[in-house]
């Protein structure tokens, strides 16, 4: 009850956390995780069985209000809906030598998150190798205003716009619009002006 963590590249103290976890038998029940991002709020809550088939193994629901986030490449507020379950879904069949249909479960994240106020100040584009991660997808992301992306050696942009991401992990299916009406980018110490990206 009431307490505090501090993550070390994150300045946002998470602050008046409480966390109320109930085992039972072959079932952890999460009844409340909540803190306060600030001036805003994060609480969850879940299931997880021990033993269990694939399709009723978990389920975690996760809330974000006005949660703000101040660190080195992020800052802004951030208000989500994420709820992660287990998803039937086709098995290639090449995969697991089989000619039949077969299907099996992963863990599915439907998300609908809305950024406002940010700044993004990312060095250099992430490298992302290949993963054997298969996740189930339907992530909808909201640009709110003054979303900024600002790096004094790169670039200088503030964006508009959504994107929604399907498909899984592995085959991702984006769509949507994400427009730059204003800014410049710097490419070899030379500046250009944008006037639409």
């Amino acid at each position: 009850n009431n307490g505090a963590l501090k993550l070390k590249d994150v300045n946002t103290l998470i602050d008046k956390l409480n966390v109320d976890v109930q085992f039972a038998g072959n079932k952890v029940i999460i009844n409340n995780i909540s803190a306060a991002l600030g001036k805003g709020s994060m609480t969850g809550n879940g299931t997880y069985a021990l033993r269990s088939t694939a399709k009723d193994a978990y389920k975690f629901a996760l809330q974000a209000k006005n949660a703000e986030i101040d660190s080195s490449i992020f800052k802004g507020r951030i208000n989500a809906d994420v709820a992660v379950s287990p998803h039937s879904y086709r098995v290639n069949r090449r995969a697991v030598g089989s000619e039949k249909e077969v299907y099996g479960y992963r863990p599915f994240v439907k998300a609908a998150i809305r950024l406002d106020d940010v700044l993004i100040n990312m060095p250099t584009v992430p490298a992302f190798g290949d993963s054997d991660t298969n996740m189930g997808l339907d992530v909808t992301v909201t640009l709110g205003p003054k979303v900024h992306l600002y790096n004094k050696y790169l670039y200088n942009m503030w964006l508009k716009g959504g994107l929604h991401i399907g498909g899984s992990t592995r085959y991702k299916i984006a769509t949507g619009t994400v427009e730059s009406t204003e800014g410049t980018v710097t490419y070899l110490r030379t500046i250009f002006k944008l006037n639409k990206a």
